[in-house]
């Protein structure tokens, strides 16, 4: 099966940094991480461990931590759904945040290249992720990991939730 065989990747020359699938005990280090990512949203502890453990158990998505030795130091979510537009199987990263001590350390570049293998197992014709404007070093760094700058994300709040409080990264 596909989403065991390509979980775990530990890349030549990087001893001790690693990529494996997330684990309910990684929630708190990765809510820290969700507050590096939005530091002026307020996160709702329960609310997010709730969609955590949906995110765990749901057949679409898949949660990666990029890990020095068992810390975890970085954390990804990889959704996947069939595309018109993309003609086919789209993967979507979600959520992409390394711990700001690691930010140059290749955690990020192991992350994406993780999930990039795991898509084009399950047959993804494209990647596509959105990131903020004001997040001017990410971008760089996307479009060094072979994305490319396609268009605007649009966001409309639902029923009484106000568009403003989505965060904005």
């Amino acid at each position: 099966m596909v989403r065991s065989s390509l979980w775990s990747h530990r890349p030549q020359g990087k001893d001790q940094l690693d990529v494996r699938v997330c684990h309910e005990q990684d929630f708190d280090q990765v809510f820290g991480f969700l507050g590096q990512l939005w530091p002026d949203v307020d996160l709702e502890v329960g609310v997010m461990r709730g969609v955590f453990m949906e995110c765990l158990r749901s057949s679409s998505h898949y949660l990666l931590c990029a890990t020095d030795g068992d810390n975890p130091v970085g954390f990804c979510v990889m959704s996947t759904r069939e595309s018109l537009w993309h003609m086919g199987l789209l993967a979507y990263i979600d959520v992409l945040i390394v711990d700001e001590r690691y930010g140059s350390a290749g955690a990020g570049s192991l992350i994406i290249d993780r999930a990039k293998a795991i898509a084009a197992g399950l047959g993804c014709r494209f990647m596509e992720l959105d990131s903020a404007f004001c997040r001017e070093d990410a971008h760089r760094f996307y479009e060094k990991a072979g994305f490319r700058k396609t268009g605007y994300q649009f966001c409309a709040g639902l029923g009484d939730v106000p568009t403003t409080e989505r965060p904005a990264g």
